[in-house]
């Protein structure tokens, strides 16, 4: 399939407008712009960057002295910087979907259209980049997110069912299928070709009450939530019965030995979408909280990145979480509460008892699936190897 690339042939020293959901305190949406700005540096060394920010975020030091931060609610600053650029790109994140609050997401889609519309109407390359597409529901989603990627000179999707999306509304032949751009916050990809960042990783010893005198090593379970009915529907209490379920079942899991430890760590903390709270609400129902540790927010992807290379297993909600702990090749319990979870499992090869649907917790699975995850780790292993992961996240590089 032909499509246009981004290439570094005749590098002039562009000006590049990322738009995204950064500086907002959202581990995912960091990791991809650290990864974006990274291999855009590398198609255009010599480039100056504009970036959307809400406020300060990590950046690849060796790119801060050519990275200018707006503000997106400042609106002279945003639309100077954008009418100043040559390359406008749409950074990672599923930023087309129509679920939700209308009055919220029609004004959001409309931006899009709006923003990409305008570029090329100046004769500007417009890129969508690792970013998801949820199928649209409604006839204004449709019509939106259609005409939106219609427009852009190259889409660059993270997940099977993003490109699938786009194909139904016949955007299929300037889209690429790749990975999160997360992938690439390891290094040997973009400096050194792909490497199996599994087999830097050891196995790590799984304890019960049979097997205590194997080993007494210190088994960690990494857990991710987020308050998914709170978001969509603030006066839903789902939530609520949500951390019984989970912390009934974990605490069954740390009972079995005093080697069992949990690391519960919070992915995003910007109110009023954020992990803290319901996470807060996890630790308090946990009957050994000396085993317990609560991971923050960390605006450095790579730290949390390293925190959850330390964990046995791992248990994700939020999407990035679960791609951090495919990265460090931990098993994985993956909670579908959307589409993108449910993308990500397939298209890493996760076996279908691996996933665990919101109903399923609210019924009392979980308890099932702990034991299942620490008596058979293998069959909560994904079948995609790392490396191949990592070459289709750059696969994209290399289409002409």
């Amino acid at each position: 399939m032909e499509m246009a690339l981004i290439n570094s042939k005749n590098d002039a020293g562009e000006h590049i407008f990322i738009l995204g959901y950064y500086g907002w305190k959202n581990t995912g949406d960091d990791a991809m712009l650290y990864s974006l700005l990274n291999i855009l540096d590398k198609i255009y060394p010599s480039s100056i960057f504009t970036i959307t920010t809400g406020s300060k975020i990590k950046l690849p030091e060796s790119l801060e002295k050519r990275i200018t931060e707006v503000d997106p609610n400042q609106h002279l600053s945003f639309f100077k910087a954008l009418f100043q650029s040559s390359i406008y790109v749409l950074g990672g994140g599923t930023h087309f979907f129509d679920y939700g609050t209308r009055r919220i997401r029609i004004p959001r889609l409309l931006q899009h259209l709006l923003i990409t519309g305008i570029m090329k109407l100046r004769r500007k390359k417009c890129y969508f980049l690792g970013i998801g597409v949820e199928k649209p529901n409604k006839w204004w989603g449709k019509l939106l997110i259609k005409n939106t990627c219609k427009l852009a000179d190259l889409i660059v999707v993270r997940d099977s069912l993003s490109e699938e999306a786009l194909q139904d509304m016949g955007v299929g032949t300037k889209t690429c299928q790749s990975f999160d751009l997360s992938l690439l916050l390891v290094e040997d990809g973009l400096n050194r070709g792909p490497s199996t960042r599994s087999g830097d990783i050891k196995s790590r010893p799984y304890s019960n009450k049979e097997d205590e005198s194997i080993t007494e090593s210190p088994v960690t379970m990494g857990v991710s939530i987020l308050p998914f009915y709170h978001i969509y529907d603030p006066q839903n209490e789902k939530d609520d019965l949500l951390v019984e379920k989970i912390a009934s079942a974990l605490n069954k899991w740390m009972a079995d030995s005093h080697l069992h430890h949990l690391k519960l760590f919070i992915f995003n903390g910007q109110p009023p979408h954020d992990d803290i709270h319901i996470t807060n609400s996890l630790f308090e129902l946990l009957d050994f909280k000396n085993r317990v540790k609560i991971i923050p927010y960390n605006p450095d992807p790579l730290d949390i990145l390293n925190e959850i290379s330390t964990c046995s297993s791992f248990i994700g909600m939020r999407y990035h979480s679960c791609l951090f702990a495919f990265i460090n090749h931990l098993p994985l319990l993956i909670i579908d509460y959307a589409p993108k979870n449910r993308a990500l499992a397939r298209d890493v090869g996760l076996n279908s008892k691996a996933c665990i649907s919101l109903e399923e917790v609210l019924s009392g699975v979980m308890d099932e699936k702990i034991q299942e995850i620490q008596l058979h780790p293998p069959d909560f292993q994904p079948s995609l190897k790392f490396v191949d992961a990592q070459k289709k996240a750059l696969n994209w590089l290399r289409v002409l």
